[in-house]
């Protein structure tokens, strides 16, 4: 969610492809077959709601994982409200800029 735009979902495109390879993974293949569901259809619901900014990097590194630097500059760019994560890496942080994780 952004300060300025209301109630919104950002994305960026590395985050992107980080989804569409995490969906074609065996276990997540496995459950939404459960459900009749394929990973090109979650991917494409997902972007049909989701903002996709293009993050400039962080100045410096921040997080313990690299990667997930990513997020972080994604809720900078998109003055996040909050950030939504399971990602352990993230959620050691519980903030980042005054934003909580």
């Amino acid at each position: 969610m952004g300060k300025n735009s209301g109630k919104q979902l950002f994305g960026s495109q590395a985050l992107l492809d980080e989804l569409a390879l995490v969906l074609t993974r065996p276990s997540p293949t496995k459950r939404m077959n459960q459900i009749n569901l394929k990973a090109h259809a979650v991917l494409a619901d997902h972007v049909s709601v989701v903002t996709v900014l293009q993050t400039p990097p962080l100045p410096q590194p921040v997080c313990r994982d690299p990667d997930d630097d990513e997020v972080l500059a994604l809720a900078l760019l998109a003055q996040a409200d909050v950030i939504v994560s399971g990602d352990s890496d993230l959620l050691v942080m519980q903030s980042f800029e005054g934003i909580p994780i």
